[in-house]
């Protein structure tokens, strides 16, 4: 189970909110339930890249919660960010997140210390040195 914050519209009629939202999510298996979107998006979509959650008609990412985190509150990492999702809030259409890890790496709080894991071909204390072959 994952958290997905967002200060995002309430609904598909534009309702605004005034307090940060939160709703828990479960993850699936992008080829399950996220190869549904039409170009621009891939399909089928690489899973080293994105994560997926099924879609549910009272709850989701609506316009305006894009790049907003998702995390897992038990390791307290964040695993990536609110990319896309169907053109009407909350209507069972998946939503779709970017993977962190792939980007820059795996982090893990331990004892109030980060330990990095970068992505390949990347070093450094925030994975920000680019190796050369």
């Amino acid at each position: 189970m994952v958290s997905l914050l967002g200060w995002g519209y309430k609904n598909d009629k534009n309702v605004t909110v005034d307090m940060l939202q939160k709703i828990q999510l479960i993850l699936t298996d992008p080829d399950l339930h996220c190869n549904v979107f039409a170009p621009p998006a891939p399909n089928p979509l690489p899973k080293e890249i994105y994560l997926c959650s099924e879609g549910h008609l009272t709850k989701g990412a609506c316009r305006g919660d894009s790049g907003g985190p998702i995390y897992n509150e038990e390791l307290k990492l964040q695993l990536g960010f609110t990319s896309f999702g169907g053109n009407v809030c909350g209507q069972s259409t998946p939503m779709v997140f970017v993977r962190i890890s792939y980007y820059i790496g795996r982090c893990l709080l331990q004892k109030s210390t980060y330990i990095c894991q970068c992505a390949e071909g990347y070093s450094g204390p925030f994975c920000e040195v680019e190796l050369s072959n």
